[in-house]
């Protein structure tokens, strides 16, 4: 009976320790419960705030999507529109209801691109047209991209658009009247430069291009003066001030002369500047120079003439006195009288001889066909010789002539080509005087005339060749530029072989020149032999 109660005893104690055990079970499951429930609870709060602020945020989005100053649809994969904000409907007419469900072709005039694998994306402003719902074609300028969901599969596309129509529309007549403008400033055959009012060149015509390259961006002074600065008393700013036209001083720009006009305008961007236009005057300045030499010339020849008739008449005077004391019976003969009276003979008749050059010299008519004839080379470059001899031997300049036997004639104008070959002994006399100052064995002028096979035909070569200065390699493609010198002022007009240049053009010929500074000169001149009919 004891054994009994006792084993009772013990699963009764037993049991109340399973009891105190369960009991913390459930305290411990019920405390995890609450804990749970908590985080429950604030997992609700926070998404119950996460869906208010995910329903603001699509609120605003509607908004800014249905505000947007851009016309904005979105298309699904198979190019369904989905939707389409307010001002779609502005710009092409169409109502959402109209368009919804539709595939966006029904107003595009070109095939979409969104979904074209080959196309980059994002499209942006891309310029096509659109047909609106009253068949009006509109120009816009679209932004497109695709769609895709979290895990990157594409699901659709969005495209924005502007209406460009009216600004394209501007653009193309703005561009018109431009493209008219420059064909008025081509036609007149005038430069144009705009220039702002920090000196920059903001636009040049063909003309100034072809001429001077792009000078876009550069500064006025810079092209027109070759100055690192702004020029004393700006006319540029004057113009911009007064706001009247004004003309500038003529400018020289790669050998060519130009007059300068300025005309004040206000710019699209409200900015005053200036319109410069620039004229060539370049033939103007030769044919007025050419004019005023030919002028000269006359005047020249004329006083010569006068001169020569008044050197002329005591000349004869002269020479025939001393042949009648010659001839005369009391004059002794075998004397120092008779050598004597011999000399002044020779003398007078070489003043006589040279006085009749110098008549038949400034007696020269305009070199065109009617005058041209058929010309000994020889003799024309003789009577032009005869009036350098005697300053080539007060000087020391030897003279070497070569010439060809058998020189055909030349069909020219022979005091015109007489004008060509005096040009030359006279640049030689030049050029050999500044290198040497006094006699010297290589103070030599070599002259040359052969015949040569060039261009299949006969040319006659005549080459001038002196041991003088030579011209400096820099510029020997512009000394027959008309006003362009070597010599000091007062002494060359720069218009010698230019006038040269044109005479033998003339005879059309061909004139070049080589040269080595310090060393010598050759101006050659290649003339047609006459045709033998």
């Amino acid at each position: 009976m004891l054994a009994e109660i006792s084993s009772l005893h013990d699963e009764i104690h037993r049991l109340q320790a399973s009891e105190k055990e369960y009991a913390s079970f459930i305290q411990k499951r019920t405390d995890e419960l609450v804990q749970s429930n908590n985080a429950l609870t604030l997992k609700v709060k926070e998404c119950a705030e996460d869906e208010k602020s995910l329903r603001w945020a699509k609120a605003q989005a509607e908004l800014l999507y249905q505000l947007s100053p851009c016309a904005i649809f979105t298309v699904d994969k198979d190019k369904y529109i989905t939707s389409w904000n307010k001002k779609v409907e502005d710009i092409t007419g169409y109502s959402f209801d109209e368009i919804r469900g539709r595939k966006c072709d029904i107003f595009c005039t070109e095939p979409c691109m969104l979904f074209e694998n080959y196309i980059p994306k994002p499209l942006l402003n891309k310029q096509c047209s659109l047909t609106a719902r009253d068949g009006r074609k509109i120009v816009i300028a679209k932004s497109a991209d695709l769609l895709t969901d979290p895990q990157n599969n594409i699901i659709g596309g969005i495209e924005s658009f502007e209406d460009i129509t009216e600004q394209v529309s501007m653009d193309n007549l703005l561009r018109s009247e431009r493209d008219k403008f420059q064909g008025m400033i081509t036609a007149i055959g005038q430069g144009l430069h705009i220039v702002n009012n920090e000196y920059e060149i903001e636009f040049q015509n063909e003309i100034l291009k072809d001429i001077f390259g792009d000078m876009i961006g550069r500064k006025c002074y810079s092209v027109y003066r070759q100055r690192r600065t702004p020029c004393e008393n700006c006319l540029m700013q004057d113009v911009l001030q007064s706001k009247k036209i004004q003309h500038a001083a003529d400018i020289t720009l790669n050998d060519r002369h130009y007059s300068q006009s300025y005309a004040p305008f206000k710019d699209v961007d409200s900015e005053m500047k200036c319109l410069v236009l620039l004229r060539d005057i370049t033939d103007e300045i030769i044919n007025k120079a050419k004019t005023m030499r030919t002028a000269q010339l006359a005047g020249i020849g004329e006083l010569a003439a006068g001169v020569a008739h008044e050197i002329n008449n005591p000349m004869n005077g002269i020479i025939n006195y001393a042949q009648l004391i010659k001839d005369s019976d009391s004059f002794e003969k075998d004397g120092v009288e008779e050598v004597l009276l011999g000399r002044l003979l020779k003398e007078s008749e070489r003043v006589a001889e040279i006085v009749s050059k110098l008549l038949a010299y400034s007696r020269q008519d305009d070199a065109n066909e009617v005058n041209k004839e058929e010309t000994d080379l020889s003799a024309v470059l003789d009577d032009a010789f005869s009036l350098f001899k005697h300053e080539y031997m007060k000087n020391g300049i030897k003279t070497e002539f070569t010439i060809a036997p058998n020189i055909p004639l030349l069909h020219v104008h022979p005091h015109q080509l007489q004008q060509v070959f005096v040009n030359f002994f006279s640049n030689a006399s030049y050029a050999l005087n500044e290198r040497y100052t006094g006699l010297d064995a290589n103070k030599i002028l070599e002259v040359s005339v052969d015949l040569v096979f060039k261009d299949n035909e006969d040319i006659v070569r005549i080459c001038f060749k002196d041991h003088g200065i030579g011209v400096p390699a820099e510029i020997i493609d512009r000394i027959m530029y008309p006003f362009f010198t070597t010599k000091a002022e007062g002494i060359g007009t720069g218009l010698g072989l230019s006038v040269t240049k044109d005479l033998v053009e003339g005879f059309h010929g061909t004139i070049s020149v080589n040269s080595e500074e310090g060393e010598f000169t050759s101006m050659l001149v290649y003339l047609p032999v006459l045709p033998p009919d």
